[in-house]
């Protein structure tokens, strides 16, 4: 095992993809389809990593990422993973297309802990963030509330129920994280959270 300090491996990473912060972290979409602007506040040292479909590990095979991912740092060997993504509005289709997005994050944010010199047993908690203007997965809201009904039989596509049932509960599955935590962050008309958002 490498012998260098965290402080020496941050200096492995390009400057221009990571910010640091013990007080404010912002995240910002600026693509028309998610356009946001979200300020946590944060009780934790931070580390934000800034994804795209450009700005990731371009070997792995999974394409999709997250908008951004914080490492929260509660101790020396202990960190807590943040995934935000931004949408304009949240559908059936988009939840799919979110999920592959948090699956991308997940994969690129445990390559680069092990770059700063974490394992996995140091990752305490994975959680996972959709900030949008509307949504249409919830029940009051579901144009077709018909498809809402409890499936029959297997299929390899979610279906509307249990996108909804995922939406509605707060907890969602990623690869093997079974019902890790799922936050709602809806966003006003210019992008930004109707109420304060910390972690």
């Amino acid at each position: 095992m490498l012998a260098e300090t965290f402080e020496e491996r941050l200096q492995w990473i390009d400057p221009n993809h990571y910010e640091r912060s013990s007080q404010f972290v912002t995240v910002r979409e600026t693509a028309k389809e998610g356009e946001a602007e979200i300020v946590f506040r944060v009780a934790n040292d931070t580390l934000r990593i800034n994804l795209s479909e450009d700005n990731r590990l371009n070997y792995l095979k999974q394409k999709k990422v997250a908008d951004a991912v914080i490492f929260e740092f509660i101790s020396e060997h202990a960190v807590r993973i943040h995934i935000i993504e931004c949408k304009s509005t949240v559908k059936r289709n988009e939840w799919e297309h979110i999920k592959e997005q948090f699956t991308g994050a997940v994969i690129n944010a445990v390559a680069m802990l092990g770059v700063l010199g974490f394992q996995e047993q140091d990752i305490q908690e994975t959680l996972f963030y959709t900030a949008y203007r509307k949504e249409k997965l919830s029940i009051d809201n579901n144009p077709n509330p018909g498809q809402l009904k409890h499936p029959v039989g297997k299929s390899s596509r979610p279906s509307a129920y249990e996108a909804t049932h995922e939406w509605m509960n707060g907890r969602i599955s990623i690869l093997s994280l079974a019902h890790a935590r799922h936050y709602k962050i809806p966003l006003d008309e210019k992008g930004k959270p109707v109420q304060p958002v910390a972690i």
